[in-house]
């Protein structure tokens, strides 16, 4: 597949002249992107196709505009547009190398939205394809999350005590997220969150801030994310984009009363609200987001006076279907 983006200068292989009105018909052509090898591909991928034609609707006027900018100075735009022709060349040539990594990233977005709709977070051996291709009402679709949840709920435990001794915790974090994952089959769902989060505030005192005294959650949170590049969050899990997603924006806000309704709505327990009783998450949901969002945050942290590094994304191989279990859903 290939992405061209046409833009207003002279084809120094051409003997054709660049007239006014052919330089104003192309300059329109900027900032849009065609498919010009086959139109089945993009028929192939209707999300794309749609996108395209958001972004051109959306940027025809901001076109326009651009369109007699170059109107009024294309005697003095003309030769300059001569000289970048290379960097055009190059910019055709990286967007084509682009396509397969958008299509991917489309795909992921298509399969989070769908787990979003029903409340419960991604988890990387969670069967995505069926999830990307259900063309039911989310309400079914819940329904069918939460029976894999419970079914395959051993194969999970199993997946992420194999990794414990990986992460940057000690011996007492593995011993209480092993106790949550006993209270989580036993049903006492309300016990998860209220263990996790003081343990996953201590591990990130100890190994952040040597070990030091109370220190408020904001800045606990601040020292774990700003400090750091994006890929050190996504490199670790397929669906790492949208937990550090959570983890940023709701695990640790403060609730007021106004927010308190939409926080006890919210399948994803945040820590405010869930250590000062302003909501109850009591839930088989709620307990397995917790968890999911704890292991999601073990697997991040830095050990102590730990040096930035990065890893290549996880996303690619999970998206495309390489999950560790094979796991289906019932009808």
């Amino acid at each position: 597949m290939r992405f061209c983006a046409a833009l207003c200068f002279t084809n120094r292989t051409s003997s054709r002249k660049v007239t006014p009105a052919r330089c104003r018909v192309k300059s329109l052509r900027l900032g849009r992107i065609y498919y010009v090898k086959e139109r089945k591909a993009v028929d192939r991928h209707p999300e794309i196709e749609k996108a395209i034609e958001l972004f051109t609707k959306d940027a025809q006027p901001l076109m326009q505009r651009l369109s007699d900018v170059i109107k009024q100075w294309e005697t003095t735009l003309q030769p300059f547009f001569q000289e970048l022709e290379p960097v055009f060349q190059a910019l055709a040539t990286l967007a084509e190398a682009a396509a397969p990594h958008v299509q991917k990233f489309v795909r992921y977005h298509k399969i989070v939205e769908k787990f979003d709709a029903t409340g419960w977070l991604p988890y990387h051996l969670a069967p995505v394809d069926y999830v990307e291709n259900y063309e039911g009402d989310s309400i079914h679709l819940e329904k069918q999350i939460s029976a894999f949840y419970v079914t395959q709920w051993l194969n999970i435990r199993e997946d992420i005590e194999s990794r414990l001794g990986a992460y940057h915790i000690d011996d007492e974090a593995r011993d209480t997220f092993r106790e949550a994952f006993s209270a989580h089959e036993n049903e006492n769902y309300r016990c998860v969150c209220r263990v996790l989060f003081p343990e996953i505030e201590r591990m990130i005192r100890l190994n952040l801030f040597n070990d030091a005294g109370r220190i408020h959650t904001r800045e606990m949170l601040g020292k774990l994310i700003d400090e750091r590049p994006l890929e050190d969050f996504v490199s670790q899990e397929a669906f790492g984009l949208v937990l550090f997603g959570r983890l940023a924006k709701h695990l640790y806000e403060q609730v007021n009363d106004e927010e308190r309704k939409e926080f006890e709505n919210n399948f994803v327990p945040n820590r405010h609200a869930a250590m000062h009783g302003l909501a109850s998450y009591s839930t088989h949901k709620h307990s397995m987001n917790m968890i999911i969002m704890a292991d999601y945050i073990f697997q991040i942290l830095p050990p102590p006076s730990a040096s930035v590094s990065s890893s290549p994304s996880a996303i690619d191989s999970e998206v495309n279907g390489n999950q560790p279990l094979a796991g289906e859903f019932g009808e």
